[in-house]
């Protein structure tokens, strides 16, 4: 129902979606319009692989914003991003992003744990927010998620990256490779 009001409206119509269930229901959401059905649990190569065809690799002239409390992981998300065509822009916390997100941006990397406003904050902020293209988001945090917090995360971004894991750096490149292919 919701992927066909999405459909339905012409502010939303183009954004493209990617449904993630637990029902085997992949020929009625690609004809409703999704470009991708995923089962859950969804790896996150799937995901990426999925993203990246979507996006097609056209990441020339799109824009990021990364949304981190710490210069090191912001300064490692701008990098990977630069580096396949990103523009960039950061933002130290939740409520510096909402002040930047009116601005259009493909893709938001952010953490959960943050000052002044944390990523659980931003997320529940930007669906008030009206956007014509709302972006794509990573959550990129070294917060243990119980599986509650999971679905809930699943169910508003794009997908999530462990920062305490040895190859969460390799985790969200691929994840955004797979994101914008």
């Amino acid at each position: 129902k919701v992927l066909k009001e999405i459909k339905d409206d012409d502010q939303l119509k183009n954004i493209p979606v990617i449904i993630a269930s637990t029902l085997d229901d992949d020929n009625s959401t690609k004809s409703l319009g999704a470009k991708a059905f995923l089962k859950k649990p969804v790896e996150k190569e799937q995901l990426l692989a999925t993203i990246e065809r979507i996006f097609k690799k056209d990441t020339e002239g799109k824009k990021a914003l990364v949304i981190d409390d710490q210069e090191e992981a912001r300064d490692l998300a701008s990098r990977m991003l630069e580096s396949i065509g990103f523009d960039i822009q950061i933002a130290k916390n939740g409520e510096e992003g909402l002040e930047k997100i009116t601005e259009g941006y493909d893709l938001v990397i952010l953490d959960l744990s943050m000052p002044v406003m944390d990523g659980f904050e931003f997320l529940s902020n930007l669906e008030k927010i009206q956007l014509d293209n709302p972006p794509e988001i990573i959550v990129n945090s070294a917060m243990q998620l119980d599986e509650v917090m999971v679905t809930k995360l699943m169910n508003q971004t794009s997908g999530i990256v462990d920062k305490t894991k040895i190859d969460a750096r390799n985790d969200l490149k691929e994840m955004i490779k797979k994101l914008i292919s």
